[in-house]
This record gives structure tokens, C-alpha cells and sequence, in this order.
């Protein structure tokens, strides 16, 4: 059996599908604010059709716990993250270079991306621990120790991704300075083998 939601879902992604027929190419802001668009209007046209339909399908659903309960926050929700994350996908797949991809057997590279998928899953797994933990407690906190905990959260989770961002920088930098410094010496004719 099928609910409003899971054709709702569909239109989610057939809208945007049907049109990246016809626009493949994703190289300026301009084409990545269109894909951006057509997204929150393939959204906006799945929430109201589940919110919609609801109404004829049950019966304890009318017009303002459609809008309301339904459309409105489901639909902000979801514009929300395809706003962020269509350019941001978009752009990444536009520059995404198959041909470089044996490049991930290099050691650096490895390394990269060891750091940073580390320095995104800690933080999120902090905040999801976080929660988590809140839940269980939510009855004995107050909102004061309540904000104190999700801060110093926060201010881990900040701390723990600078660190680790400077740590990648310093990886990735040093062995390109080094040649970068060969290359002058070897333009000065003073390079020796040391």
C-alpha cells in the first residue's frame, strides 16, 4: 500500500530529475541557483501534495492541520537542508574528476581523507551523544545547564575541528613548501642533494 508521503517523496525527486535532463551542467552560481530553485519547488509541490491529499484520505486531517502541522513545518525543514546542500553537492560533482580518482591510493591523499572524515563524524557524533543524553534527562535539566552542556558541546566540537584543520594544513603544506623551496634552489643553482 502506498501513503501521500511516499508519492510526495517521488515528486521530491522527479521534479529536480526531469529538469537536470534538460540542464545537465552545473559550472556558474547562475545554474546552481536554478537547480536550487527547481528543488525548493519540487519540494514545495511534495509536501502540498502529502499535506493535501491527507485531508480527503483521513478524516481527523482539515485545511489547518494541513498547512499547519503538515506543509509548513515538513516543508521549511526541507527547504531548509536542499538549500544548503543542492549547490553545495552540485558544485562538488560539476569539479569531481574521475580520471584523478586512482590518486587515492597515494598516502597523502589517504591520509586527507582519513582527517577529514574524522573531523566530520566526531563533532556530529559529540552533538548526536549530546542529545541523546539529553533526552533521557530532559525531565531533571533546566534550561540554563541545558544551554551550558549543548555550549561547551559546541565549544568541543569547534575546538577538536580547528585543531584538526590545522593539523591537515600543516600535512598538506609542508611536503608542497619543500618542493616549492627545491624549486628556487634549483632555479638559484644552489640545490645540492642533502
Amino acid at each position: 500500500m502506498f501513503s501521500t508521503r511516499q508519492i510526495g517523496n517521488e515528486l521530491f525527486g522527479l521534479i529536480p530529475g526531469l529538469w537536470s535532463r534538460w540542464h545537465p551542467r552545473y559550472d556558474r552560481v547562475g545554474d546552481l541557483l536554478w537547480a536550487a530553485l527547481i528543488t525548493a519547488v519540487a519540494i514545495v509541490v511534495g509536501v502540498a501534495f502529502a499535506a493535501f491529499t491527507d485531508i480527503y484520505l483521513f478524516d481527523f486531517v482539515d485545511l489547518d492541520f494541513a498547512i499547519y502541522q503538515e506543509l509548513i513545518p515538513i516543508g521549511t525543514v526541507n527547504l531548509i537542508n536542499a538549500l544548503i546542500l543542492t549547490p553545495i553537492i552540485l558544485f562538488n560533482a560539476a569539479r569531481l574528476d574521475y580520471r584523478s580518482l586512482p590518486s587515492i591510493r597515494s598516502g597523502l591523499m589517504r591520509r586527507l581523507l582519513l582527517t577529514l572524515l574524522i573531523s566530520a563524524a566526531l563533532p556530529v557524533g559529540l552533538l548526536g551523544l549530546f542529545l541523546m543524553q539529553q533526552t533521557q534527562e530532559s525531565a531533571a535539566s533546566s534550561p540554563a545547564e541545558l544551554t551550558l552542556k549543548l555550549s561547551v558541546t559546541i565549544v568541543l566540537s569547534l575546538l577538536f575541528t580547528v585543531v584538526n584543520a590545522l593539523l591537515l594544513a600543516q600535512t598538506v603544506s609542508n611536503p608542497l613548501l619543500r618542493l616549492a623551496q627545491a624549486a628556487r634552489l634549483m632555479e638559484a643553482g644552489q640545490l645540492n642533494t642533502r
